[in-house]
């Protein structure tokens, strides 16, 4: 992953999926407050957005509603939204429970998940059943 200044990093990824090649055009922003008014230019014209959050961390779940509202201002009403619950492997994960998160994810329409980018658990699953 580039790290584009302060701002995001940013990579690409080709995956082959039915018979079709997808290529993705990966911006992680960090969610860091101070760029908030930047943000636009990264998500503007989206086909998918995946909010990621702490799954130890309930503050990180809550901001992902702030997200939701967000991207339905600047998306296409198509664009796909996925929330990923991340840290999985981790054992201290009460602060939120799967089934919250879950219910949430349905009630904005947005396909759910719970990964590990440290030992890369359901990172595949996240971008193949996302799409």
């Amino acid at each position: 992953m580039k790290q584009l200044g302060n701002l995001a990093s940013f990579m690409t990824k080709t995956l082959f999926i039915n018979g079709n090649s997808l290529k993705l055009m990966i911006w992680d922003t960090a969610g860091q407050e101070r760029y908030k008014a930047l943000m636009p230019m990264y998500y503007r014209g989206a086909n998918i957005c995946i909010i990621v959050y702490d799954v130890t961390c309930m503050k990180s779940f809550q901001a992902v509603q702030n997200w939701i509202k967000e991207l339905r201002t600047y998306l296409n009403a198509d664009c796909l939204l996925a929330i990923a619950g991340n840290k999985m492997d981790l054992s201290n994960r009460k602060s939120v429970q799967t089934e919250e998160a879950r219910r949430y994810a349905k009630s904005v329409e947005a396909y759910f998940i719970e990964t590990s980018a440290k030992n890369s658990q359901n990172i595949t699953e996240l971008f193949v059943n996302g799409l």
